[in-house]
C-alpha cells in the first residue's frame, strides 16, 4: 500500500517514496515505518507491498552483509541469499526497487517476492511499484524528461518530482490517493558510483492565490532525515486560517523499523516524549532547507513550478511563516501567467 519510484539518469539513481504505511494490526493508527533506506554498502532500496514481510527480508539481508564489505561481494551475498530464501505466499507479496553500484555506475533492479530479481533495461530510465501506479505513473512519465531550471543539476531532479507528487497527495487529489493507500509527503535517497546519500533538508510549499486581492494562502512540508528516520514538519503560517490565527506547526517522525536500535511501539509515553524532544532539537539545529519547491494546489496552474536553493542564511519562507517579497511575487507570477494576467 504505497508508491515507490526508482530513477536512473546521468549517472545518478534516486529512489522516491511516499510516507504512508497501512498497518495490518487491528487498532494501530500511528505511522512510524519508513519505506526507503540503504540495504547494504552499494545498494539502496524502496519497498512496497506487505509491510511486515518486506521489513523482515530487509532485516535479514542486512544481517548477512556488512557495511564495510566490498560492494560486489555484498551483491553476490544477496544473490546467494535469494536462492535459499523462503519467500512469503502471494497474499504477503512485497516488491523492492533496488539501485546497486557494484558494477560501477548505479543500475536499477526490481525484486519481486513472487517472481524473483530482474534488472531494469538501461534504456528504461525509471520503474515504479505499489498501489499508486495507475494514478501516478502518468504523472511520473510526464515529468521524467522535465527540463530543469538553468544551472540545476540532475542530482537535484528528485526534489522536483517529490514536489509534484506531494502536491497531488496533499491537495485536491489527496482523498483519491488515500483510498488506495498512498499519501503523506514524498522523499528520496540517491546514489552515484561514489556512494549513497539521503536527500538534504527540503521544504515543499503548496499554495493558492486570490487573484483579486493577491492574498496568498499556503502550507508547507519540511523534510529532514534524523536519528534513523525521517521527520516531517507541517507548517501553516499565521493569518491563514481563522482557527489558527497564530499559525500552526506539527511534526511526524518515521523511522527505519528494520534498522533502528529503538522500537517506538514498545516505548512508554514518557520514553517516547523524551525521544521526540531529542529529535525536535536535532531538527531545529539543522539548516531550515536546502531546496524550497513550490507549486499551485489548483491543477490549472501546475504547468509551472518554482525552486529556490538556499545558501543556509537566506530563506524565502521563514520558520515563523514570514514570506519573502520575492517568493510572494514568484507565486503570483505563476498564477497570472496562466490566467492571462492580473485581474
Amino acid at each position: 500500500m504505497t508508491y515507490v519510484v526508482g530513477f536512473n539518469r546521468e549517472g545518478v539513481s534516486a529512489i522516491i517514496s511516499d510516507s504512508r504505511v497501512t498497518f495490518v494490526e487491528p487498532g494501530v493508527s500511528n505511522n512510524f515505518a519508513l519505506k526507503t533506506g540503504v540495504l547494504f554498502k552499494g545498494c539502496i532500496f524502496g519497498r512496497a507491498g506487505d509491510a511486515q514481510t518486506s521489513s523482515e527480508f530487509v532485516r535479514l539481508v542486512r544481517s548477512k552483509t556488512s557495511l564495510v564489505a566490498n560492494e560486489a561481494e555484498n551483491w553476490q551475498q544477496l544473490k546467494k541469499l535469494l536462492k535459499s530464501y523462503h519467500f512469503p505466499k502471494r497474499n504477503s507479496r512485497f516488491q523492492l526497487v533496488l539501485s546497486c553500484r557494484a558494477f560501477g555506475e548505479p543500475q536499477l533492479f526490481l525484486l519481486d517476492s513472487s517472481e524473483g530479481l530482474s534488472k531494469i533495461p538501461e534504456k528504461q530510465s525509471w520503474v515504479s511499484v505499489g498501489n499508486g501506479k495507475e494514478l501516478l505513473d502518468p504523472i511520473v512519465s510526464e515529468h521524467s524528461e522535465v527540463i530543469l531550471p538553468e544551472k540545476t543539476a540532475f542530482i537535484d531532479y528528485p526534489y522536483v518530482l517529490c514536489l509534484c507528487l506531494t502536491t497531488l497527495s496533499q491537495s485536491i487529489e489527496k482523498s483519491q490517493l488515500e483510498r488506495i493507500g498512498v499519501g503523506g509527503v514524498f522523499h528520496f535517497l540517491f546514489q552515484t558510483r561514489e556512494g549513497e546519500w539521503l536527500q538534504r533538508d527540503s521544504l515543499n510549499v503548496i499554495f493558492s492565490v486570490d487573484e483579486k486581492s493577491k492574498k496568498i494562502y499556503l502550507y508547507g512540508y519540511r523534510i529532514a532525515f534524523v536519528q534513523y528516520g525521517l521527520a516531517v514538519n507541517y507548517l501553516l503560517p499565521p493569518q491563514q486560517d481563522r482557527a489558527f490565527p497564530e499559525g500552526k506547526t506539527d511534526t511526524v517522525v518515521m523511522y527505519d523499523d528494520a534498522f533502528a536500535p529503538i522500537n517506538l511501539r514498545n516505548m512508554t509515553s514518557k520514553e517516547f516524549e523524551i525521544w521526540k524532544q531529542s529529535v525536535l532539537q536535532e531538527i531545529n539545529s539543522q539548516p531550515y532547507y536546502y531546496c524550497l519547491g513550490y507549486m499551485s494546489a489548483d491543477p490549472k496552474y501546475r504547468n509551472r513550478f518554482g525552486l529556490h536553493f538556499s545558501d543556509g542564511k537566506n530563506y524565502w519562507l521563514g520558520k515563523d511563516g514570514t514570506i519573502d517579497p520575492v517568493f510572494q511575487s514568484r507565486m503570483i507570477e505563476i498564477v497570472e501567467s496562466n490566467s492571462g494576467g492580473a485581474h
